[in-house]
Formats: structure tokens, C-alpha cells, sequence
């Protein structure tokens, strides 16, 4: 504790405990012999004009000031303080104040570790950020909780939102209220199955399924799934997804055609020539349905 004279003159230390001294890491007489008249050379060069303008401020407020600085130790190093006070007496141009420094130096030292491991997680998110969204194709990340509950997305790739035409807020909302929410009912009941087999085992899921856009339109996508066990019992999911709607229908095409050239085969008449180039003579031969 200290009792601090504020004025036009600068500020002194009119009196104080042996635990400032110790602080500071002097002995009482080295203490006073330098900090005595001029409180100041006590505070960082960089702290002293913000201290000096609460402890106006609190002089002028008639309030208590509170405020944390950096006490200049004997040993070079600075030492993070709180100085609380209350105004004495005060008179024009003056001002003493009651005040106790508190180390604070350790619990300073760790908030700034920690908003250092805050800014340097939120860098790292960006940067997942960015790479999820370069991602080839659309790409999704989910969340299997261990009881069962359903599935939530925590995020989607530009991909996956350039292809289904929806926003990434209205995609999270909706998915975690409804996983299947977009997905062709005559196709659920396949993808519902698939995802238990491969989240019960925790194994790779590949699967193909038709997905509604926003305009109205279904693609068919193929999903290549892969998760991973967490320690709470989730599971964390990332997802693929290729749009195969043109193979998809090309594939359906060719089928088409193969079914139809089979049933005309099958149902119309056909001639068949079987030519012997050593006697130069020709066989025709008809044949229909019954052969």
C-alpha cells in the first residue's frame, strides 16, 4: 500500500508498506532514496501516461481508480501491477490518493498466452476455412454424437453451396434439423441405411443418391464418407460429393438402348448371310421370334 500525492508538480509517494519495496525488489532506503519524490520513474515510460490520466480522472470524478501497469523492478525486468485507490483529500490542483499495488504479473502474463492461443486458433480456422472452400468438388463436415441424436453439420465447402444453390447458414439450419432434409424420398431409406452400416462400424461409406437443389432440380450425387471416433464417443465425418448426374444419365441412356435393341431382337425378324468366297455362292437365311 502507498499513499500518492497527485499534482501540478508530478507525483510522489508520501508513504508505503515494505510489500511495495519488495515488489519492486528494493530495500526500503534504496526505495525511497529513488522513487520518493517522482512515483513515475516506478512505472513503465510506455504505462506512465495512462496511469497518470486515470488517476486525474479519478481526482476530478471524486471516484476510485483502478488500473494495471507495469512496475519497473530493480532486477530490468517489468513487472505487471494493479494499483487500486481512493482519493484522501483533494484541493485545486491536487490530489492523494490511498492506493495498493497487487501483483498481478503471473495471471497478466497467462491472459496474454491465452488471447495468444485464441488469436493463433482463430488464424488456424481461417486457414482450414479457406482450404475446406478450395476443396475439389463439395465437400461437408459432420458430427455424430454418441447417443444416437441426429447428425450435425458444422460446415460446408463453396463447392457443395455453388452446387445445390443454397446459402451456408440456410444449409446448416436446415441439415442438422433434418439430415435427409434435400435428399429424393425414394432414396432415403437407402442412404438412412448405408449411414448406419458405415457410422456403426465406423467404416468409409460410398454411396450414390439424388440430392434436391434450390431450384427445384435433383442431382445425383455419389457421397464418399470417412469418420473418425472422437474422444467424447462421436464421431467426426468428412464428405465427398461428386456430381454424377451426366454419368448418371448416360448410363441410363445406353441401357435404355440396350433394352431396346434386345426387344427388337427379340420380337421382329431378322436375315442372315452366309457367303463361301471358294464356290461364290450365298445362303440366306430368315429367322423370327420362334428362331
Amino acid at each position: 500500500a502507498a499513499v500518492l500525492e497527485v499534482g501540478r508538480g508530478g507525483t510522489r509517494i508520501l508513504s508505503c508498506t515494505d510489500r511495495l519495496c519488495e515488489l519492486a525488489g528494493y530495500s526500503r532506503r534504496d526505495f525511497f532514496g529513488r522513487f520518493l519524490s517522482d512515483f513515475s520513474r516506478l512505472v513503465h515510460p510506455e504505462d506512465w501516461p495512462d496511469l497518470l490520466q486515470a488517476l486525474l480522472d479519478a481526482a476530478q470524478a471524486g471516484r476510485s481508480v483502478r488500473h494495471i501497469f507495469r512496475l519497473q523492478c530493480r532486477d530490468g525486468q517489468s513487472r505487471w501491477t494493479e494499483l487500486r485507490g481512493a482519493a484522501l483529500s483533494s484541493r485545486p490542483g491536487e490530489c492523494v490518493f490511498r492506493t495498493v499495488f497487487l501483483d498481478s504479473d503471473a495471471a497478466h502474463r497467462a491472459q496474454e498466452q491465452l488471447q495468444a492461443a485464441v488469436r493463433e486458433l482463430s488464424a488456424a480456422q481461417e486457414r482450414f476455412r479457406q482450404l475446406f472452400d478450395d476443396l475439389p468438388g463439395g465437400c461437408c463436415l459432420f458430427q455424430f454424437p454418441a447417443e444416437g441424436e441426429k447428425p450435425r453439420l458444422l460446415r460446408v465447402s463453396r463447392g457443395f453451396r455453388e452446387l445445390v444453390g443454397y446459402s451456408e447458414g440456410e444449409l446448416l439450419r436446415r441439415i442438422s434439423a433434418d439430415p435427409l432434409w434435400h435428399v429424393h424420398p425414394d432414396d432415403r431409406e437407402g442412404l438412412e441405411q448405408a449411414l448406419r452400416a458405415a457410422s456403426g462400424a465406423c467404416q468409409p461409406l460410398c454411396h450414390t443418391f439424388r440430392l434436391r437443389c434450390r431450384n427445384g432440380e435433383y442431382r445425383c450425387l455419389t457421397v464418399s464418407a470417412q469418420g473418425r471416433k472422437q474422444p467424447d464417443g462421436g464421431i467426426l465425418a468428412y464428405a465427398a460429393y461428386d456430381d454424377v448426374t451426366r454419368e448418371r444419365a448416360a448410363a441410363d441412356e445406353a441401357r435404355f438402348h440396350a433394352e431396346l435393341c434386345d426387344l427388337l431382337l427379340r420380337r421382329a425378324g431378322s436375315v442372315g448371310l452366309d457367303y463361301d468366297p471358294l464356290t461364290d455362292t450365298a445362303v440366306l437365311e430368315w429367322y423370327d421370334d420362334t428362331g
